[in-house]
């Protein structure tokens, strides 16, 4: 029975690990998969797909410029944890300046996902839409 359990927890771990190891490793890796499934499900011509990339490439530097400091971030925290008092201006203190970096980059990003919309026709929105209503139906299973 031990030996039968130890079988089947290996062989999930190896699945685990193989499809863990098979995905995108980095942020531009799972940007340009997206793109490209974006651009086949909408069927984007190449101005389409160029503003498309505009917009995946926006959100990824946003994306690496929230975690730049991510380490320091973490600190910074447990010293505010581990004190004595913790008041909610120190966490305010310590929010406020990934807030300021949010919407400093929210309306370039805002600017290129209106002019990347522009560009598509009709029936391009409509499966547009049914593409985010199926990733939002994933992802709301998490």
């Amino acid at each position: 029975m031990k030996h039968k359990k130890l079988c089947i927890r290996l062989m999930l771990a190896g699945a685990i690990f193989g499809l863990v190891a098979c995905g995108p490793k980095s942020p531009e890796e799972r940007s340009a998969r997206i793109q490209k499934k974006v651009t086949n499900k909408l069927e984007l011509n190449e101005t389409q797909a160029a503003e498309f990339k505009k917009v995946a490439d926006a959100l990824v530097a946003a994306r690496q410029n929230l975690r730049s400091d991510r380490a320091e971030l973490y600190e910074k925290t447990e010293v505010l944890l581990a004190s004595e008092n913790l008041s909610p201006d120190q966490i305010l203190q310590l929010v406020n300046p990934k807030i300021e970096q949010v919407q400093k980059e929210v309306p370039k990003i805002a600017e290129l996902l209106a002019n990347f919309h522009k560009t598509l026709n009709p029936e391009q929105r409509k499966k547009l839409v049914k593409f985010v209503a199926k990733v939002k139906k994933h992802h709301m299973k998490h």
